[in-house]
């Protein structure tokens, strides 16, 4: 089998997002900015990862249509997988809105991803003390508590440098696609 040849200028062998790049652009999940630039360091959006998430489910069609939100225009890139993951339980917003070009925090990733394990009848675990061998294991929001224990679990999220979760912090592409490479050998 051939080695993967990178499409994108900004993402080479060297760098240490190059496989699980190959591997999400492989599979459909993932596309670049444009034809040639994947962004690894640009913040994910809620959008962006909800449309990664829609299609590692295999585009399905909202069977609801889901709630509408004033921010997801009608015919935008992201209103299909919105509706779906909206309907199916993945995501919700804050009353109307979705704040589909918000920045998403890591909390915000592993519990839309956590729900939607849950959605396909994957197991995923009781609460137990995952967390508490992280230094700032206590700035989880309750709401993603179970999200990130089994997160953490799994190996979908690693701790950052000093044994933090950095649960509010926000996600880059790159470290999306890492995740997404480690759930897609869950689900695919």
């Amino acid at each position: 089998m051939p080695l993967w040849q990178s499409p994108f200028l900004d993402v080479g062998p060297d760098d240490w997002f190059y496989a699980s790049v190959e591997h999400v652009y492989s599979r459909g999940l993932f596309e670049g900015v444009s034809a040639d630039i994947f962004s690894p360091n640009a913040s994910m959006t809620r959008a962006m990862l909800v449309t990664v998430i829609h299609r590692l489910a295999r585009l399905p069609q909202s069977a609801g249509g889901g709630p509408d939100f004033d921010d997801v225009p009608e015919g935008s890139w992201y209103e299909s997988a919105v509706r779906w993951a909206s309907a199916a339980g993945v995501v919700t917003g804050s009353g109307s809105r979705f704040n589909p070009d918000s920045s998403v925090t890591r909390e915000e990733i592993v519990t839309m991803l956590y729900r939607y394990a849950i959605s396909i009848g994957l197991y995923v675990g009781v609460g137990d003390d995952s967390l508490s061998g992280f230094a700032d294991q206590s700035q989880v929001s309750p709401w993603a508590r179970d999200a990130m224990a089994w997160a953490v679990r799994a190996g979908l999220i690693q701790g950052k440098s000093g044994g933090r979760l950095d649960a509010k912090g926000t996600a880059t592409r790159a470290e999306v696609a890492a995740i997404m490479h480690r759930l897609s050998s869950w689900v695919a």
